[in-house]
Parts: C-alpha cells; sequence; structure tokens
C-alpha cells in the first residue's frame, strides 16, 4: 500500500506534469520550480530523492526483521507488576 500510493502515485503526481511541459519545450529550471524560485526547486527536489530513498529503504531486510520484531511485542501481553 505504502509504495502504490507514496512512491508510485505521488511520486507520478511530481514528476509527470513536468515530463509533459519539459516535452511541450518548456525550460527545466523554470519548469521544475514553476515560477517559485530556487528554494522550491531545492525543496522539489528533495523531495522527489527523500521518496525515492524511501522506496528503496523500506525494502530492506533490516526494516522488515524491526517490523516483524515491533509486531511480536504487540502481541505480547505485556505483565503488569506492582510492588507494595
Amino acid at each position: 500500500m505504502i509504495t502504490a500510493l507514496l512512491s508510485v502515485i505521488g511520486l507520478a503526481a511530481m514528476v509527470v506534469p513536468v515530463a509533459v511541459e519539459l516535452a511541450a519545450g518548456g525550460g527545466f529550471y523554470a519548469t521544475v520550480s514553476d515560477d517559485k524560485g530556487a528554494l522550491f526547486f531545492a525543496a522539489r527536489g528533495t523531495h522527489v530523492a527523500a521518496v525515492v530513498a524511501a522506496t528503496v529503504l523500506m525494502y530492506q531486510p533490516a526494516v522488515t526483521r524491526w517490523l516483524a520484531a515491533t509486531a511480536e511485542h504487540r502481541r505480547t501481553p505485556q505483565r503488569v507488576t506492582t510492588s507494595t
């Protein structure tokens, strides 16, 4: 679900309009920044890189082990002890 929503649909929503505008002959910087300046350009590039990195990292074996351990911890009833 995360892959479909975040990595496919979310990334496509950011990349496809830019690709269409570039194919129509728009300039790269003007297309990517939407005339909002260098800060928006940097933020958009960082966002795209973060989504790609998150997609790659969420399929690492360590993440699977951590999620399995967290799920096991939630299933195991915790003993409550009180001292008097």
